[in-house]
């Protein structure tokens, strides 16, 4: 067999990989649509979705253009969309098609051969993270995938797409507003031929699309500048109190590696920072040294700059370091010798995330609500009880007001059954409590106002969601 045939063989081999690692992705997250239970964070994103299609507000059922909304347009009105067809699911393919999207780019424009793209996408099956953020209306994985494809129109001097999608990354999530350094990166090394023409096209669209979204705003207000000015003030409020830096979380931050991803967070720390600094030096390819540049100021931010230990605001990291180390990988000669230690590295990867995973819980509630059914497409029990605990309040509290605590008031099963539930447990206008797993497992000191309250009788019960009616 000559050297060209037996390339040939290896090389569709490798395509018979690419394509059950790229089924795996897939069937992975449609199974995760259907069958994993809705989160908190998404529930409110999911109210304000419905909210867009009831009354044409951008609206929670608390306030319009609510400040606590931190994911953008460009993932709740395609979503808002998807709800016309009456399927509560539907809203999640949104984030399927981002996640596909940002897979098909990834693969075109910056890994270079079968290599790199095998190994990508091994580190993507073997991330429970990626299917997660893949399956919920959440706004990490467009975000990524917005920055990507502006990046890659950067490199490429097309500077009024680029200006465009980055703008739509920060609309997004405004954490990616830093998004900005590497996209500096490429506009310095164009400085030889680039001119002030270039960079005003490049900037063009962020006024644009800003200007076009706050005249979107100011219509919601009925085109009241007090009302406009008051959210804005508002918002600047939250924001400010979000983005206000605690560099002393440090430690927090670390111990957060260690039980939300199984890692060990100093050893991860250090060596994505001195992996990321080889691959500037020894990489030519001015796209990938961009995303160096993105995952190391995002390090320094989460670390040292940010205001939360949230996993969710480290997540673009891994994907980031992913995509790094996946390119490095595209001067080995595909074999099946070369593979050997690549998959090695993933499964010792693998079996030490399974090690931490008692610590996974501890840390956060993926493991819950990251749950499937025990077969494909079969929904999970937290999903079932999620349905039941949404249609007892609509069908049998329909016109009853009901509430939980602060922030804890059960904003999925708001959605799922339709009906706003309050957050004032002892306001006399609030006749039914509910209690759910987000408060008890996250603050149960806040949860307890409701499992404490002396005047009430359970009317409604599950493993997760339990329902009372006050007694005043």
């Amino acid at each position: 067999m000559n050297t060209s045939t037996k390339n040939s063989k290896v090389a569709q081999i490798g395509k018979v990989v690419i394509i059950g690692l790229f089924s795996i992705i897939i069937v992975n997250i449609s199974n995760r649509i259907y069958s994993s239970p809705f989160d908190f964070d998404e529930g409110v994103g999911l109210g304000l979705v419905k909210n867009i299609l009831l009354s044409g507000k951008y609206s929670t059922y608390e306030a319009i253009f609510d400040p606590v909304i931190t994911v953008g347009p460009t993932v709740y009105f395609p979503a808002a969309l998807t709800l016309l067809s009456g399927n509560i699911f539907f809203p999640r393919i949104v984030i399927l098609i981002y996640s596909l999207v940002l897979l098909f780019v990834v693969f075109k424009s910056y890994l270079e051969n079968q290599n790199s793209k095998i190994l990508f996408l091994c580190l993507v099956c073997l991330t429970p993270y990626y299917y997660y953020f893949s399956s919920h209306v959440l706004g990490e994985i467009p975000a990524i995938t917005f920055s990507l494809i502006g990046l890659l129109y950067l490199s490429q001097k097309k500077y009024l797409l680029s200006g465009t999608f980055l703008i739509l990354a920060i609309m997004t999530k405004n954490i990616f507003l830093i998004s900005i350094f590497p996209a500096i990166y490429l506009l310095y090394s164009q400085r030889k031929n680039l001119c002030v023409k270039n960079i005003i096209i490049f900037l063009l669209p962020f006024f644009i699309i800003t200007a076009l979204w706050e005249l979107y705003r100011l219509q919601n207000f009925h085109y009241s500048f007090n009302g406009y000015a008051n959210n804005l003030y508002q918002m600047f409020r939250y924001n400010k109190g979000l983005s206000r830096s605690h560099p002393e979380l440090f430690m927090e931050r670390i111990s957060m590696l260690d039980g939300a991803f199984g890692l060990n967070g100093f050893v991860f720390l250090i060596s994505t920072i001195l992996i990321s600094i080889y691959c500037f030096i020894k990489n030519h390819n001015i796209l990938i040294k961009s995303l160096i540049v993105f995952t190391i100021t995002y390090l320094i931010y989460f670390f040292i700059l940010g205001s939360t230990t949230w996993y969710r605001h480290f997540f673009p990291t891994i994907i980031l370091f992913v995509i790094v180390i996946s390119s490095i990988i595209d001067k080995i000669r595909f074999s099946k010798y070369s593979l050997i230690p690549i998959l090695a590295v993933i499964l010792v990867g693998k079996l030490i995330l399974i090690d931490n995973s008692k610590y996974i819980f501890q840390q956060n509630l993926l493991p819950l609500f990251d749950q499937t059914g025990k077969r494909l497409f079969l929904k999970s029990p937290l999903l079932a009880e999620q349905l039941e605990t949404a249609k007892y309040i609509s069908s049998s509290l329909h016109n009853e007001k009901i509430s939980g605590v602060v922030w804890y008031n059960a904003p999925e099963i708001s959605y799922l059954s339709g009906k706003q539930i309050h957050r004032t447990p002892e306001d006399r206008g609030n006749m039914y409590l509910i209690s759910h797993p987000f408060g008890r497992l996250l603050v149960p000191e806040v949860d307890a106002r409701i499992s404490k309250y002396p005047f009430k009788e359970s009317v409604f019960e599950t493993s997760f969601y339990k329902i009372y009616k006050k007694y005043e």
